[in-house]
């Protein structure tokens, strides 16, 4: 029985691709995934996001949150008590 030969190491001459190569490859592919990602999202963001945006201006949300206009007093005026005490 023979033992079974040992296997190449990955920066061998007869390994297709050199260890850094590899890794050179990889982390290429991975930008080019992460920048493909980021156009499609922008692409996302800009048919279906910006269209619909909202303008909120300060003094309208004031009213809905307060419920009173923003221009009157918050201040209740109508007191318990006849006498001003």
């Amino acid at each position: 029985m023979n033992p079974p030969s040992p296997l190449p190491s990955p920066s061998s001459p007869s390994s297709p691709v050199p260890a850094s190569g590899f890794r050179r490859g990889l982390g290429g592919h991975l930008a080019a995934l992460l920048v493909l990602k980021a156009v499609l999202l922008f692409l996302l963001w800009t048919c279906c996001i910006a269209p619909y945006r909202v303008h909120v201006d300060a003094p309208h949300m004031a009213e809905r949150i307060a419920g009173a206009p923003a221009n009157q007093s918050m201040r209740d005026t109508r007191h318990d008590r006849s006498d001003g005490r």
